[in-house]
């Protein structure tokens, strides 16, 4: 969801007390194996990527959504992750990310990231599969990106931030 991505940015850009967009890159991270996301905001431009299902959001190859210091960039899942087991996949989406991130990052300047964390309430059964999958996506930001702060913000924290209650729903935010 963008609004958590928003969220994360803002959370670390009042952590490290810069005001100058152009001094540092931020990426905030809203992952997951079915729909990722993530916003980096660099030189004062918001520059927003997300994987969609054909289903969820008609699009052809890339879209791509310009308007002022925002740019929204659409990937069609099932052209850009075509795995054969669910190590492949999770591989190839931490790839995907990684190599948006370095789009953007450069060696005269800081890079910030923060990720939504675990949710308590995620589906039994499956919290295994989320935690590889979110394991693989660090384990790379770590080694390739190897960022000046990487955090991990509690869904309850951004929730908490957005509406004034940390257990607000999806359409509340």
């Amino acid at each position: 969801m963008i609004v958590n991505r928003f969220l994360i940015i803002s959370s670390i850009k009042i952590m490290i007390n810069k005001h100058d967009d152009s001094e540092y890159i931020l990426v905030g991270i809203d992952y997951s194996y079915t729909s990722p996301a993530l916003t980096i905001l660099d030189n004062g431009i918001y520059h927003s990527y997300a994987l969609w299902h054909n289903k969820t959001f008609p699009i052809k190859d890339t879209n791509i959504i310009s308007k002022d210091h925002f740019n929204i960039y659409l990937d069609h899942y099932d052209k850009v992750i075509v795995y054969r087991s669910e190590i492949e996949r999770y591989k190839k989406l931490a790839d995907w990310a990684i190599q948006k991130i370095q789009l953007h990052s450069a060696v005269d300047k800081p890079l910030y990231i923060a990720i939504e964390g675990y949710s308590i309430g995620s589906r039994a059964g499956l919290l295994f599969n989320i935690a590889e999958n979110t394991a693989i996506l660090k384990s790379g930001i770590i080694d390739i990106l190897k960022p000046e702060i990487f955090l991990a913000y509690p869904p309850t924290y951004i929730k908490k931030n957005t509406t004034g209650k940390g257990t607000a729903k999806k359409n509340d935010m």
